[in-house]
């Protein structure tokens, strides 16, 4: 049985033939295309050549091909570039041969296949993931230039485990020794999940799947890891934004990983398959672009593999130019400069009341403009009275190479502006920290000018030290009758007192118990902070008080949008509310801790508030009463990572009563 590579993608989960025959083909019977794409020559040969990764520096190429070899199918091998010090020169390749690494001591069984007597045999003390299966798809983490994972696809088998089609395996290099390939069990499904590509520093991974749920019949997805843990999240569809109906395959990551590049054979192309490149925008990925020529041909061009320096690209594709081996072969040229991949620079900082030098007591929205549209965030309030010389309230990932103007707005006071140029050069890590002082609009009242002072003040929960905008805050001075004050989506208010008068502040919410804050004459807080405890009362929420929905907050476990078991008390109080009072529509927002990226946050947080919903919807509330928002860590609940769990959450805001 016979089947090309291209059959293999669309017909990758039946069994793999035991080898691919050699195919020759007829160069007299196509036209040859003229390319400025390099065929790398020799490496190649007369099958199929596939799947480059070049290492960092340029040095290694590692690469899928069915050449025959010490086992059967396709297999992974390597080629080294003898004049790699000189980037800007010719290339000079080695004979290829079945990629093994070194290692210290002898491999274990599970790590080395046994060579038959006569055969191309790894070298002693060196460690193979190649065996009669297919093996193919590499991609590798270095560190200083060495590899330390190596991620790939294969089927599985009595020694390999795995589920049915394609599987990912990965191994590490740890003290000294390559570890025993391990079935990437978060990550694989019972379909065809193949193609791996992982980013410069390992934390993201994106791969190609057929599995339910996507666009179309091949999908690009992605995960995320805890580099702390070494845990993957589970899967994430990469979204609309880069899949279609049809098929998107091979993903590749340049150093930076602020583009992706993919092939696919939606319709616009040049044939076949063609090479995309997306951008990423923050926390999304940009409308892709064909590459064009050099790279795409009215045959198949796919996945491609940049040098760390930028300068050199490697692509695999089945052209028929003059210097073709036959098949797949691999191709080299210049990366143009359009396709230099942009760094993230983190602006950060901290957002300032002018009038007290200390942290906003509000959120404040942040508009940052570019050429290209508009990115919003927001600040987050820090309830402590003082933050640290190092604190920040805002973080925005933004690329290099581009100007930006931020905007900063907030209730009561005027707007910030500061400009940004990242344009030129920029390191990977690079931060770019901000102090944002917003100065308060003068009131026009006359009770708040001369002889009064403007104090700020928040209401939390005792227990968590979390915000309670359901609350009710009453202000009496002596002398005066008391007055009910204001409070925002935040718990905060601020009261107009004159200087010299004793006064109180009272704190009231449904099912906590009140709490009061008295102040002598002539004495003056910085901010004024109730703190309630919650109460026994008639219950959770007495009288289903519309109020309770504001204070309420769904709690879930780190990286999950599964509703707990014990959570779900609280929101069939909701359900109870919202049935009392049947004009009430609210906002169910999610949030997340900083454990991922801004991306997998903001697609993890909406599965949440969807989560929230779906319960409601199911209890006979209407869809029509519920909006719906993700926020990613945007709008972060504290700021001590030792009390990260509080940030898991889902709120609720009433926005019609």
């Amino acid at each position: 049985m016979t089947i090309t590579l291209r059959v293999f993608r669309a017909f990758s989960w039946l069994i793999l033939p035991l080898l691919f025959l050699l195919i020759k083909f007829d160069a007299q019977a196509e036209e040859i295309q003229p390319v400025d794409a390099a065929n790398i020559g020799m490496p190649n040969w007369s099958g199929q050549d596939y799947a480059p990764q070049i290492s960092p520096e340029g040095r290694f190429l590692i690469f899928q091909s069915d050449r025959p070899g010490s086992h059967e199918q396709a297999n992974l091998w390597f080629t080294v570039n003898r004049n790699f010090r000189d980037a800007n020169g010719p290339s000079d390749w080695t004979i290829p041969l079945p990629l093994f690494f070194p290692m210290s001591g002898n491999p274990s069984e599970t790590m080395q296949i046994v060579r038959p007597p006569g055969s191309i045999a790894d070298p002693p003390g060196s460690f193979s993931v190649n065996s009669d299966a297919f093996e193919g798809m590499a991609s590798l983490v270095y560190k200083n230039n060495k590899p330390v994972e190596l991620y790939f696809t294969s089927t599985a088998d009595p020694v390999r485990r795995g589920m049915d089609g394609l599987n990912i395996y990965f191994t590490r290099y740890r003290d000294e020794r390559w570890s025993p390939p391990e079935h990437l069990n978060i990550i694989n499904s019972d379909f065809a999940d193949r193609m791996s590509c992982l980013s410069s520093d390992g934390r993201r991974m994106y791969f190609v799947s057929d599995r339910p749920g996507g666009y179309g019949a091949n999908d690009i997805w992605y995960s995320e890891r805890n580099m702390q843990t070494g845990r993957w999240a589970p899967p994430v569809n990469a979204g609309m934004s880069v899949n279609t109906s049809y098929n998107e395959i091979s993903p590749g990551l340049p150093p930076g990983g602020e583009m992706l590049f993919f092939s696919s054979d939606r319709p616009g192309g040049f044939g076949h398959y063609d090479l995309y490149v997306s951008r990423r925008n923050v926390s999304v990925w940009e409308r892709p672009e064909n590459l064009g020529a050099p790279y795409n041909s009215p045959h198949d061009d796919e996945s491609i593999s940049i040098t760390e320096d930028g300068l050199w690209s490697y692509f695999a594709s089945d052209r028929r130019d003059s210097g073709a081996a036959g098949g797949f072969d691999i191709y080299r040229v210049t990366l143009p400069e359009r396709l230099r991949s942009p760094v993230e620079v983190l602006f950060t900082g901290l957002v300032l009341d002018g009038s007290s030098r200390l942290p906003l007591g509000v959120e404040a929205t942040i508009q940052i403009s570019y050429e290209k549209g508009t990115i919003v965030s927001a600040s987050s309030v820090i309830t402590r009275r003082a933050a640290d010389p190092g604190a920040n309230n805002f973080a925005v990932g933004l690329l290099s190479g581009r100007e930006y103007r931020a905007v900063f707005s907030a209730p009561g006071f005027h707007p910030a502006e500061v400009f940004l140029d990242y344009k030129g050069n920029a390191r990977p890590d690079r931060i770019d920290r901000r102090l944002i002082v917003m100065q308060p609009i003068a009131s026009t009242d006359v009770t708040e000018q001369k002889g009064r002072r403007i104090l700020p003040g928040i209401v939390l929960d005792a227990r968590t030290g979390l915000p309670l905008p359901g609350s009710h805050v009453t202000l009496q001075v002596r002398g005066e009758p008391a007055m009910a004050v204001r409070i925002n989506d935040n718990a905060r208010f601020r009261i107009s007192v004159p200087d010299e008068a004793a006064f109180s502040v009272k704190g009231s919410a449904p099912s906590y118990r009140d709490a009061s804050a008295d102040f002598i004459s002539g004495e003056m807080p910085a901010e004024i902070v109730l703190r309630l405890q919650p109460g026994p009362g008639e219950g959770p929420c007495p009288g289903l008080q519309v109020d309770c929905i504001s204070n309420m907050k769904v709690f879930f476990p780190l990286d999950s949008a599964v509703l707990p078991p014990a959570e779900l008390k609280k929101i069939e109080l909701i359900v109870e509310i919202l049935k009392k009072n049947t004009s009430l529509q609210i906002e169910i927002s999610g949030h997340t801790d900083r454990t991922y990226t801004y991306e997998y946050n903001q697609r993890l947080s909406e599965l949440r508030a969807g989560a929230v919903r779906d319960v409601l919807v199911k209890a006979g509330i209407s869809q029509d009463r519920l909006l719906v928002k993700g926020y990613s860590f945007s709008h972060l609940a504290v700021q001590e990572t030792t009390a990260e769990a509080l940030n898991r959450r889902v709120e609720f805001r009433v926005v019609h009563r």
